[in-house]
Order: C-alpha cells, then sequence, then structure tokens
C-alpha cells in the first residue's frame, strides 16, 4: 500500500488525539504524546487486549512501516488505525489516502461530534421529514455520545417488531436524500422508503415504512433536502456495499453544505427499540 507522506500523517492525528485527550475505547490507552515510542506502545495493548501472538512492536520496524507502508505487513495498516482509535471513531484506514487538511479536519470533525455535530450545526427543520408515532422527548446523548454543547433532538421510543410510518413536507421542489445511522454505519434509505432519486413537487409525500427489531438500540434517521441536484455521490440503497462509515459520509455531508442551492433544509431525529411495550406508554 502506497501512501503519500504516511509517516507525517500519522504523527500529526497523533498530535491532534492527545490534544483532545483522547482515549482508544478498545484498550484504554490516553494518547500523551506525538512519537513512535507511543505509537509502539498503542499496538502493543492492541495485540495484548485481543490475545494476538504477533510479539511486539519495535520503534525501529514501526519507522520503517512508516516510511515505506508498501512494505510493511499486509495488515499494518489496519492494526495502526484501530490501535489509534480511529477505527472507533467510525473511520477506517482509507482515511490516510486524503491530503493531510481533509484528514485533519475529518478527525477534528468526528472528535468534535462528527456527523450529528455538523448537522445540528445548522438550522435544523423539524417538519423536513417525519416519523411516527407522534411520541417526543429530548435527548443529549448522556450514555453513548456524551456532547452537552449539542441542543436536543426528537426521540420516541417504539416496541419492538412496530413499523413506523414516514413523510416529507417540502416548501419547494426539492431532491431528497434520507440516511439512517446504526452503531456507526450510515444507510442510505431511500430505495427501501419508495423515495425518488429526481426532483419532488412540494407538499406533503408519505413514503415506505420502516421497520424495528431489539438488534440496534437507538438508530438515527438524518434527512437532506435541496433545491439543486447536488446528491454525487450519496448512496440510495441499504446494500451492506452502499453503506458508509463516518468519515466518508462527513465528506459527502461538508460537500453538501458548502453549496448554495437556492434552498436547502436537513433534520435529525432518533427513535429507541425496546421489546417493552409498557415503556412506551409510560412516556
Amino acid at each position: 500500500m502506497m501512501i503519500k507522506n504516511f509517516s507525517d500523517k500519522v504523527l500529526t492525528v497523533q498530535n491532534l488525539l492527545r490534544k483532545h485527550g483522547f482515549v482508544v475505547p478498545e484498550t484504554g490507552e490516553e494518547i500523551q504524546s506525538q512519537s513512535r515510542k507511543e505509537l509502539c506502545h498503542l499496538i502493543n495493548a492492541l495485540r495484548e487486549v485481543r490475545g494476538l501472538g504477533r510479539g511486539m512492536m519495535y520503534d525501529s520496524n514501526l519507522s520503517s512501516f512508516l516510511n515505506y507502508p508498501e512494505k510493511a505487513p499486509r495488515n499494518f495498516v489496519n492494526e495502526l488505525t484501530t490501535a489509534m482509535g480511529l477505527i472507533d471513531l467510525g473511520l477506517s484506514e482509507t482515511l490516510w489516502d486524503e491530503e493531510l487538511p481533509t484528514i485533519m479536519a475529518t478527525v477534528d470533525s468526528v472528535l468534535n461530534g462528527g456527523v450529528i455535530a455538523t448537522v445540528l450545526a445548522q438550522p435544523v427543520n423539524q417538519v423536513l421529514f417525519k416519523m411516527g408515532p407522534n411520541i417526543s422527548m429530548g435527548i443529549r446523548f448522556k450514555s453513548q455520545n456524551p456532547l452537552p454543547n449539542l441542543p436536543p433532538i426528537r426521540e420516541f421510543t417504539v416496541a419492538t417488531g412496530s413499523d413506523i410510518a414516514t413523510e416529507a413536507t417540502l416548501d419547494y421542489p426539492a431532491y431528497l436524500r434520507v440516511m439512517a445511522c446504526e452503531e456507526g454505519e450510515f444507510i442510505a434509505l431511500n430505495a427501501f422508503l419508495s423515495i425518488p432519486e429526481g426532483r419532488i413537487d412540494a407538499g406533503t409525500h408519505r413514503f415506505g415504512v420502516i421497520p424495528t427489531d431489539d438488534r440496534v438500540a437507538r438508530t438515527l434517521i438524518y434527512a437532506f433536502a435541496s433545491s439543486e441536484p447536488c446528491f454525487h455521490g450519496w448512496p440510495v440503497t441499504q446494500k451492506r456495499s452502499s453503506r458508509l462509515k463516518q468519515g466518508q459520509f462527513l465528506k459527502l455531508l461538508r460537500g453538501f453544505y458548502d453549496l448554495h442551492p437556492t434552498k436547502r433544509d436537513s433534520s435529525v431525529q432518533s427513535f429507541i427499540t425496546t421489546v417493552s411495550k409498557e415503556a412506551v406508554r409510560q412516556q
């Protein structure tokens, strides 16, 4: 694998993680310095936690791999990316293929809340995309994603096996994309909900239903509308091969917000799936 300026990219990202006081979730290791010695420590900690019999990573080997990643063991880039905690942030080893400014912007955005923070930094249209039942409560991700500086979003609870009705209200003819986020993956719902890929007339439109089960506790639903056809490269199908990690979706999202169509809207909401119907009735 040939990655231009790989060593510089890794050490610069390492320093950004250090400044944020980032702790790698899988190993519990806090990134405390910008050094190859620290990178060796992170890799060795990962190997110990996973019980891998690969021996120790030493500075001399690491330096060679960073300078010549194309000569490194096949899984080295993935192991390093995992050891730095970037996989836990929803990124992947393809991050290193980008130019350094793009890498830094992506990692910084994820560390400051990622996709949801990017969306909530913009005006949110609460009626753009609606889901039933019409029960709402504010959430602040206290358990899974502590982002106290973000405003609450609409959330409701449904019992396992329930179907959730969906509809969009467009104030202008628009192109519409809907994405679900489950366990760090962003899944396009246009095809599944029979939402047209082309321009949709203004007005209220009912689409398909979202089924639920108890395999995923919380699902985030994002919707994006634009008066211009600015969704080039966005997936429309829920197939596994079309699903995106956070870093990949952030790249598309920045393109959406960087454009200046005549009109543009976005929204985000969430639902929790529970096996208890009583929990739903008590809201």
